[in-house]
Parts: structure tokens; C-alpha cells; sequence
């Protein structure tokens, strides 16, 4: 589990933190995805939460991130890499769909 708790670590740090190289709402896709690979993996709500909140640049992301950790930990957990790829390809799609009915000029 330590892990996948490094490995998004990690990959968050890869994300531009303006998120110039790609639209906000792509990139929040990215986390989502991320946070619903830990869900699928079973880590510990109270660990992604943490992790959540210690990513983000400031408390708006905070507040973002934070909900979709409850929103992914509130999906089932599939026992099939096949189910788990797409559990976390339809929570990463869904939040980008939100993200850009919201903020259409992102």
C-alpha cells in the first residue's frame, strides 16, 4: 500500500503545477485518476486524504482533491485488473466532465 501512496506522490509532482502544458480540467482528471487507483488498490481513506491535502498548492485544490477521494472511495472495489482499469478510466472521465461543465473556460 506504502507504494501507491509514493507513486502518486511522485506522479503529482510530475503534473505541471499551473497546469500549463495541458487544461486544468485534464489535469484534474489525472488526480482523479490516480485517487480511484489507490481506492482500487485499497489503500486507507485516512492515508489519501492525507495525501490529498499535502499535494495541493493551496486550499481550493485542497477542498477539490479532498472530494474526489470521498467521491472515489465511495465506488466499489473491483477484484479484476480489467474492472479496476475501467473503474478508474470512468471516475477520471466523469470528474473531468464536471470539472468542464463547471468551468467551461479552462
Amino acid at each position: 500500500m506504502r507504494i501507491y501512496l509514493l507513486h502518486i506522490i511522485l506522479i503529482a509532482f510530475a503534473f505541471p503545477v499551473n497546469a500549463a502544458e495541458d487544461s486544468t480540467c485534464a489535469y484534474m482528471g489525472k488526480f482523479a485518476a490516480k485517487f480511484m487507483e489507490l481506492r482500487q488498490h485499497e489503500v486507507d481513506l485516512t492515508d489519501t486524504m492525507k495525501l490529498a491535502a499535502d499535494i495541493a498548492q493551496d486550499e481550493t485544490h485542497r477542498k477539490i482533491y479532498v472530494s474526489m477521494v470521498l467521491q472515489a472511495y465511495g465506488e466499489p472495489v473491483y477484484d479484476t485488473p480489467k474492472m479496476q482499469r475501467q473503474a478508474i478510466s470512468r471516475f477520471s472521465n466523469r470528474m473531468q466532465l464536471i470539472c468542464y461543465k463547471n468551468y467551461k473556460d479552462l
